[in-house]
C-alpha cells in the first residue's frame, strides 16, 4: 500500500496550458502551450524568475542537470534549451 500524500503548497493557476514541469535542483520550470513560453517559478516566494520564448511548445519537459528538454511541434522534434538564457542548444527531429 502507498502511504497517504498531502499537500505541502499549492499555486494559483501557473498558465492557460501547462503541458510539462522539471525541477532543476532550485526551481520549478513549466511550459505552457497555451502561451508558447517556458517559465521558471520560484517555488518559496511564487514568483516568476524568467520566461523563455518557445514557439510550437508541446509536451513533456525535463532537466538533465544543465539544460531543458522540451517537445515542440510542426515538425515533431525535441528542443535542448539553456536555462541561463533560453537559447535553443540543439534541435533533433523526430520526422512527422
Amino acid at each position: 500500500m502507498i502511504g497517504v500524500l498531502s499537500v505541502e503548497r499549492s499555486y494559483p493557476a501557473l498558465g492557460s496550458h501547462v503541458c510539462g514541469m522539471a525541477w532543476d535542483g532550485h526551481y520549478l520550470w513549466y511550459a505552457d502551450a497555451g502561451t508558447d513560453r517556458l517559465s521558471c517559478l520560484d517555488v518559496h516566494t511564487g514568483a516568476i524568475l524568467q520566461e523563455v520564448a518557445c514557439p510550437e511548445v508541446r509536451t513533456g519537459l525535463t532537466y538533465d542537470g544543465t539544460s531543458l528538454w522540451q517537445m515542440a511541434g510542426h515538425p515533431k522534434r525535441i528542443r535542448v534549451i539553456d536555462p541561463a538564457d533560453g537559447h535553443i542548444v540543439r534541435e533533433i527531429g523526430l520526422g512527422e
